[in-house]
């Protein structure tokens, strides 16, 4: 399915919300009836991954359409993902200090500063 990068991330956090609304728990259901207990936990437990797929990729939705993907609200840390170099900050800085790559480089725990 082709559309703009907002589109396609809306897209796969839906998907990532079936599988772990009805997709999986249904499997667990099934595996469940069938007297496999220990299948119906493992579908259990990745439907509970699914669900962090989900809130990650809502997020980074939001973000994205709003243009805030950069930009916190608490200080956060901050990752280079070329060089490893890391910095505590509000923002990414526009490019690394060490390696001089650009903020998109920077990466940082997309829920870490959500209320729980």
């Amino acid at each position: 399915r082709g559309g703009t990068l907002c589109e396609m991330v809306e897209h796969s956090a839906h998907n990532e919300k079936s599988e772990n609304v009805s997709i999986y728990p249904s499997f667990a259901s099934i595996a469940e009836d069938e007297g496999f207990e220990d299948v119906a936990l493992t579908f259990r437990q990745v439907a509970l991954v699914e669900h962090e797929h989900f809130q990650t990729l809502n997020e980074l939705h939001d973000r994205y359409k709003d243009k805030t993907i950069y930009s916190l609200e608490n200080e956060s840390e901050w990752k280079c993902s070329q060089c490893g170099f890391t910095i505590f900050d509000k923002k990414a800085p526009e490019n690394c200090p060490l390696c001089s790559f650009p903020k998109g480089s920077f990466e940082f725990k997309l829920t870490q500063n959500k209320p729980q």
